[in-house]
């Protein structure tokens, strides 16, 4: 998932969350995780908001691996992107509703576990994995 955000005054995070399945306690959004920011990744934006801060990592996003969703992944759901600022405030960004058949997949998936989600690393030597 991708998107970006700007505040008069910076955001600190983008959550993602989804809707409760069967079993779950009905009404409370589930916590999936933070996206991380992309510093650069939406020179648009910046170019267009050139006065507000943090403009350059306006772009963000997040890799969710849906085999860990309820059911491992097999279904409908509604997720949901809000973005919360240093002032207290929080905003939806938008929703999605994505169906996936993960029973269905023939070929492997997954991510690289290391380096971390946003993680900035140098050298030449680093072990990664996933």
């Amino acid at each position: 998932m991708t998107g970006w955000t700007i505040d008069d005054v910076q955001v600190t995070r983008v959550r993602i969350l989804r809707d409760p399945v069967a079993g779950e306690p009905p009404g409370a959004q589930v916590y999936i995780g933070d996206a991380a920011f992309v510093d650069g990744a939406r020179p648009d934006v910046q170019a267009a908001f050139p006065n507000s801060p943090f403009n350059s990592r306006a772009g963000w996003g997040y890799l969710m691996l849906t085999n860990f969703l309820p059911a491992l992944g097999n279904g409908t759901f509604k997720i949901y992107a809000y973005a919360d600022d240093a002032d207290g405030h929080t905003t939806l960004l938008g929703t999605r509703t994505i169906t996936c058949a993960n029973t269905a997949s023939l070929a492997p998936f997954g991510a690289i576990d290391k380096p971390e989600q946003g993680e900035t690393i140098s050298g030449s030597s680093y072990a990664n994995f996933g």
